[in-house]
């Protein structure tokens, strides 16, 4: 005879300690609800709503109508793209340097370079073809007090993570004036006949212009001067 509640040869027994009906245990998480959960668990539900057993090759689902999501999700992915590309502007320049530009030794010069694009954008400067400043977000370049060593070629390098531009050549002329150089000229000659005085040499730019004075007097050019 078998006492009550023993298991038959082959047979385990259960009892209060086995899991399955044991009512006291904890149940389960419960997972969350769609509704109530985050973006990234309803994204995942859309990617798995499509029929494991219809999958072709390469893994995708044969019948994308049982998944709108994963159309919706892909048109949100490109409509971002788009706007992130949009927003992305390359630089450009608004103005570009024509003429020469004359400024007198001495002068305060201030070159500036509009450009515009996605911000941020950093400036940089070229003196005949020679950098003379490092990129920064300064767009003005500014020389205190003109020499003629400052004559030349200047260019603006703007750059963004879009690329980088050269702006054209801008040409920069310092206008200055010299002394007179050598000693006072002396001219004899017969009377009646011409006397010929030389304009003594001045360095300068642009070539000056020259007028006569006799005794604090401005001589007027006629036939005989």
């Amino acid at each position: 005879m078998r006492a009550p509640g023993s298991a038959r040869p082959g047979q385990l027994r259960r009892d209060s300690a086995d899991p399955r009906r044991d009512s006291t245990r904890s149940p389960a998480p419960a997972r969350d609800s769609p509704r109530r959960s985050n973006g990234r668990a309803r994204i995942k539900l859309n990617f798995c709503c499509g029929d494991r057993r219809g999958r072709g090759a390469g893994g995708f689902s044969r019948f994308p109508r049982r998944c709108p999501g994963w159309w919706a999700l892909l048109w949100v992915q490109l409509h971002v793209w788009r706007a992130l590309a949009q927003d992305d502007v390359a630089p450009y320049f608004k103005t570009e340097p024509t003429l020469p530009q004359t400024h007198l030794e001495g002068n305060r010069l201030i070159l500036t370079c509009l450009a515009e694009g996605s911000w941020p954008l950093e400036f940089k400067w070229l003196h005949n073809d020679m950098e003379i400043t490092e990129f920064s977000r300064e767009y003005k370049y500014v020389i205190p007090s003109l020499k003629k060593s400052d004559g030349g070629f200047y260019q603006c390098v703007v750059r963004n993570r879009m690329g980088a531009l050269l702006q054209r050549k801008s040409e920069v002329q310092v206008a200055y004036m010299g002394n007179f150089q050598g000693e006072n000229q002396w001219e004899a000659v017969p009377e009646g006949q011409a006397a010929v005085l030389n304009v003594p040499h001045i360095p300068s730019y642009p070539k000056p212009q020259v007028t006569w004075f006799r005794d604090g007097h401005k001589i007027i050019p006629s036939s005989r001067m």
